[in-house]
């Protein structure tokens, strides 16, 4: 089973992979006192539903809100692109991958000019009860009786 720190954890990973140096990363807590140029990231559980016996269909957005030392449409559009590249069909998160659907993104803020992009991430999950650890058997004695 994903768990959505280590979820979030991955898809983080992604971007400062993408972007080594240079760039600031804060969670949704920061409000003030960061610096420019940044990216805020956000996990949005969409759905987690049950699909068939212990089995869950999981629909997530990884919100990347991109904050600019300086108002610059080329760069905000090239970072679309950078992005959507970066995250590609899949991403890995533990041993397994995990589906990204749809990478979209929009200007936000009281003047529009805030490039947040959004990265969909789609995955089936098992929820299934562990198996309880058992002492293993070493020694079975067998008596067969003939009548």
């Amino acid at each position: 089973m994903i768990r959505m720190t280590e979820l979030k954890k991955s898809m983080l990973a992604v971007l400062k992979e993408r972007y080594p140096s240079g760039y600031r990363f804060y969670g949704t807590e920061v409000e003030e006192g960061y610096e420019k140029p940044s990216f805020f990231t956000q996990l949005i559980p969409v759905m987690m539903e049950n699909s068939a016996q212990q089995v869950t269909d999981n629909l997530f957005l990884f919100v990347i809100t991109y904050f600019q030392k300086q108002r610059d449409e080329t760069d905000a559009l090239e970072k679309v692109s950078e992005i959507q590249e970066a995250y590609g069909l899949k991403v890995r998160v533990g041993n397994r991958y995990v589906n990204v659907t749809e990478v979209s993104c929009d200007f936000v803020g009281n003047g529009g000019n805030i490039l947040q992009i959004q990265v969909t991430i789609s995955y089936k999950d098992q929820i299934g009860k562990k198996e309880e650890e058992q002492e293993r058997m070493e020694i079975l004695e067998w008596r067969y009786k003939d009548e």
